[in-house]
């Protein structure tokens, strides 16, 4: 049996299923490796296997943030969209951050956010490239995720200042990016 709905986990005799989120159906499938092969000979009948830069891709779209090494300490969790993404508990003890995150929730603005952009060009953006301004040039954010969607296009997630998207024109390397909607409100 296949999980029909996001986050819904399906048992089964050999291991378990779950989908993810996102418009388009995506699952893991957990099990050891001796039963592996059956599991993904009766789910390949009806669903193709995702590479690293399809999964990438999929992941974007579903507006999932990735923080790496070269991301890591440089967001807190609302400015990528973990609030929106239900990613956050703020009743749960003590955790580093959690000030600041608790404030930024109960009291504060959030003046950051992460977007969902598409970019022309031939060489790939890399994640914690600045992204900048096209009037005045003045960097407004980071690229927190990365995939190429065509031979010279990437989709990305990009954090940036709420008050430079509402004013127009986010540019990567002289680059324009094109704003899509994000699968979720935030």
């Amino acid at each position: 049996k296949i999980p029909t709905e996001p986050y819904q986990l399906v048992s089964l005799e050999l291991g378990a299923v779950l989908r993810l989120s996102g418009e388009t159906p995506r699952f893991i499938i957990y099990s050891n490796a001796e039963n592996m092969p059956a599991i993904w000979q009766a789910f390949s009948q009806t669903h193709t296997y995702a590479d690293k830069n399809l999964w990438e891709l999929l992941e974007i779209e579903a507006g999932i943030p990735d923080i790496t090494a070269a991301t890591q300490e440089e967001f807190v969790p609302q400015m990528v969209n973990l609030d929106a993404l239900n990613a956050i508990n703020y009743k749960k003890g003590c955790y580093t951050g959690q000030e600041i995150i608790a404030r930024t929730h109960y009291l504060g603005k959030v003046k950051r956010r992460t977007v969902l952009a598409e970019v022309s060009t031939e060489i790939s953006p890399q994640l914690a490239d600045d992204v900048f301004a096209a009037a005045g040039g003045e960097a407004v954010g980071k690229v927190v995720r990365v995939a190429k969607s065509t031979p010279n296009t990437y989709q990305l997630l990009v954090e940036v200042r709420l008050e430079a998207l509402e004013a127009g024109g986010i540019v990567w390397q002289g680059n324009a990016l094109t704003m899509r909607p994000l699968p979720y409100t935030v």
